[in-house]
C-alpha cells in the first residue's frame, strides 16, 4: 500500500498518524512472477452491437512498461499520432477526410506492460474505411519517418500538459501514487520532462517501426444495433491477417510458418553480436533444364543489381563485415549471410537487393572462367580423380553432374535459363529461413515476408526423383606418366540423410575409419606400412542418395 500526501503538512507530524492510523507492520513486499500475455502476430478484431447512435473504434498496440527506455518515445509518438488539432490523426483522418467525429491517441503504461491506444467516434457506415485510413497514416510514419519540426511540437506539448497537470494538489498526489507503484522510483516524476526532451526522431522512428502495424494490433468496435442487419460481412471475434504461425519450439530453436508459405527456424543469441543467416531453396539442380545453371546464378548474383554496380555491392560488403555467399547444390540453393547487430538492417536491404533485382551481368565472362578452372582442375591428379568418382557414384541423375558434364552444359546456358531459375528457386513454399543471433522475432517475420514475397508456384515435391542404384561395379582408370602420384578411390553408395540410424552410424564409421591422424587408415596403412602419403574417409549424404568414399594417395 502506497499513501500519498500533498500539501501545507508537518511531515513529522502526518508520518506518527498515518502509522497510527493504519497500525503499520513494515514487511518485504513480495514478489510475484505473473505469466506474460503473447505478443500479437496477428490483427485481432472483435465487433459488437449496442443502443448508440455512432460507431466507436479503439485500436490497441502492445508498447512497454513505465521505465523501459521506449516508454518516452512512445509517449511522443502518440502525441504525434493523436494529441491535439496538429495531430496526424485529427488533421488526415478528421479534417481532411472526415471518417471521424474524433479521434485522438495515447500511450498507457503499466508496471510489466503498456498499451498505445488509438480511439475513434464515427458514422457508423463503412466502418473498415476508418480503420484502413489509420492503418495507412501508420504506414507512412513507418515508411517516411515523422520530421523535427513534428517532435519538436509533441515535446512542447507534453511539456505544457505536464506542468498545467502539475498544478493540481490532487493531480500531483494521483501522479505520485502512480509513479510509486508502477516505478518504485520517485526520480522518475521529476525526470520525466528531461527524457522527453532526449528523445530524438530517430527513437521516435524505431519505435514506430517496432510496436506499431496491422499484425500487431487489437481492434474493438462498437456499432448501433441498427446495422447489425446492414452488414453482411460481419468480422466480429476474427482474426484477420496472420502472418506467422509457431509449429515447434525446443530449449533453443522456434519453428515458425509464414503467411507466405517460408518457414523460418529462429536460435536466439546474445553471447555476441554476430547473426547468421542460412536460407535453404528446396529443388537445388533438379529443378535445372540445363546442368550448371543453378551454379551459373549462384556465381552472377553478385555481379551487379538494380541499385549496385558489382563493384559498388563488393565494396559494401567488404566495408560493413557483411557476407552474403549463393551456394547451388543438388538438392537445394543456399544464400549463407554472417553480419553483425550494427550492420543487420544494411545486410537486409542488401540481401533484398540480391534476391529481387540481380542483373547478372559478365555472364559470358563468368562461364569462361568456370571452364578455364575446370580445364586447370584436370593438371592436378587429385581433381581428376574426383571429377571421375563424382562421374561414375551417381550415373545418370543429378548428383552426377561432375564437371566433366559442366564443361559441355555451361555454353549451352543462356542468360534467359538463368534469370528462368533465379524466379523459380525463391519461391517462399520452397524456402527454410534459419536465423542464429540477437533479432526481434517479429521485425524478423515481416523483413522475409518483404524480401520472400511472390509465391508463384507449387511447393516442390523431390518423391519422383530416382537416384539409380548401383547393381555392379563401376571402375575407371586413368593413366597419366607426367605425375609421380598415384590416387585411388572407393566408393559405396549408401541411403539419404533421412535414413537417420544409417547416418549416424556412416558418421561414426568415417570418424573411426579416416579422420584424423589417429584414424585406422592413417595409422595402420601410413605410420606402419608407410604406403601413402594422404588418405582417409569422406561421407557424402545427400537427400535422396549418398556415398561413403575412402581414397589414399
Amino acid at each position: 500500500m502506497v499513501t500519498v500526501i500533498v500539501g501545507d503538512v508537518n511531515t513529522k507530524d502526518v508520518i506518527c498518524k498515518i502509522k497510527e492510523e493504519f497500525n503499520c507492520k513494515y514487511r518485504k513486499t513480495p514478489k510475484h512472477n505473473y505469466p506474460k500475455e503473447k505478443l500479437l502476430t496477428c490483427l485481432l478484431r472483435k465487433v459488437e452491437y449496442a443502443k448508440t447512435n455512432s460507431g466507436y473504434m479503439l485500436i490497441g498496440f502492445r508498447s512497454t512498461n513505465a521505465v523501459h527506455k521506449d516508454a518516452f518515445a512512445l509517449d511522443v509518438l502518440a502525441t504525434i499520432l493523436g494529441d491535439g488539432y496538429s495531430s496526424i490523426l485529427y488533421q488526415n483522418i478528421k479534417d481532411k477526410q472526415q471518417l471521424a467525429f474524433d479521434i485522438s491517441a495515447s500511450n498507457t503504461t503499466f508496471r510489466d506492460d503498456g498499451i498505445l491506444y488509438i480511439s475513434a467516434n464515427f458514422n457508423s457506415e463503412n466502418y473498415e474505411k476508418r480503420e484502413q485510413a489509420i492503418f495507412l497514416e501508420i504506414a507512412k510514419i513507418q515508411k517516411y519517418g515523422v520530421t523535427k519540426e513534428q517532435l519538436k511540437l509533441a515535446q512542447n506539448i507534453i511539456e505544457q500538459d505536464t506542468h498545467y497537470s502539475r498544478e493540481s494538489i490532487t493531480n500531483i498526489a494521483q501522479e505520485l501514487g502512480y509513479v510509486s507503484v508502477v516505478t518504485d522510483d520517485l526520480n522518475y516524476y521529476d525526470k520525466y520532462l528531461d527524457n522527453i526532451k532526449k528523445v530524438t526522431v530517430d527513437d521516435v522512428n524505431r519505435v514506430a517501426q517496432k510496436y506499431l502495424g496491422v499484425n500487431r494490433a487489437a481492434i474493438s468496435v462498437i456499432l448501433p444495433k441498427e446495422d447489425e442487419v446492414k452488414i453482411s460481412n460481419k468480422t466480429d471475434n476474427k482474426v484477420v491477417c496472420s502472418s506467422v504461425e509457431l509449429i515447434s519450439k525446443n530449449k533453443n530453436t522456434a519453428k515458425y510458418l509464414l503467411s507466405n508459405g517460408a518457414t523460418l527456424l529462429l536460435t536466439p543469441n546474445k553471447s555476441n553480436d554476430i547473426i547468421a543467416i542460412s536460407i535453404f531453396a528446396k529443388g537445388g539442380e533438379f529443378i535445372e533444364k540445363i546442368a550448371g545453371t543453378g551454379k551459373l546464378t549462384a556465381e552472377t548474383m553478385l555481379k551487379g543489381t538494380k541499385n549496385y554496380s558489382a563493384l559498388k555491392l563488393s565494396q559494401t560488403m567488404e566495408d560493413s563485415g557483411i557476407k552474403i555467399i549463393p551456394v547451388s547444390r543438388a538438392d537445394n540453393f543456399t544464400i549463407t549471410v554472417l553480419t553483425t547487430k550494427q550492420q543487420y538492417a544494411k545486410t537486409l536491404e542488401l540481401l533484398n537487393e540480391v534476391v529481387k533485382n540481380s542483373t547478372f551481368d559478365d555472364l559470358e565472362k563468368t562461364k569462361s572462367e568456370l571452364i578455364s578452372t575446370i580445364r586447370k582442375n584436370r593438371d592436378i591428379p587429385l581433381k581428376r580423380a574426383i571429377e571421375e568418382h563424382n562421374t561414375l557414384i551417381y550415373q545418370g541423375s543429378v548428383y552426377s553432374n561432375s564437371t566433366k558434364i559442366l564443361e559441355k552444359t555451361y555454353p549451352k546456358i543462356t542468360r534467359n535459363d538463368v534469370v528462368e531459375y533465379y524466379n523459380k528457386i525463391f519461391t517462399p513454399n520452397n524456402l527454410v529461413i534459419s536465423i542464429n543471433g540477437d533479432v526481434d522475432k517479429d521485425k524478423a517475420v515481416a523483413e522475409f515476408l518483404n524480401i520472400f514475397d511472390k509465391n508463384n508456384s507449387k511447393s516442390f515435391d523431390y518423391s519422383p526423383y530416382y537416384i539409380p542404384i548401383i547393381r555392379a561395379p563401376r571402375i575407371s582408370i586413368q593413366t597419366d606418366k607426367n605425375t609421380q602420384t598415384d590416387w585411388l578411390f572407393l566408393s559405396w553408395q549408401t541411403d539419404g540423410f533421412t535414413n537417420k540410424k544409417d547416418y549416424a552410424t556412416l558418421s561414426v564409421i568415417n570418424s573411426i575409419l579416416g579422420t584424423g591422424m589417429s584414424s585406422r587408415l592413417f595409422t595402420n596403412l601410413r605410420e606402419k606400412e608407410g604406403l601413402a602419403y594422404q588418405l582417409g574417409s569422406m561421407f557424402n549424404p545427400n537427400l535422396k542418395r549418398g556415398s561413403f568414399v575412402v581414397y589414399i594417395g
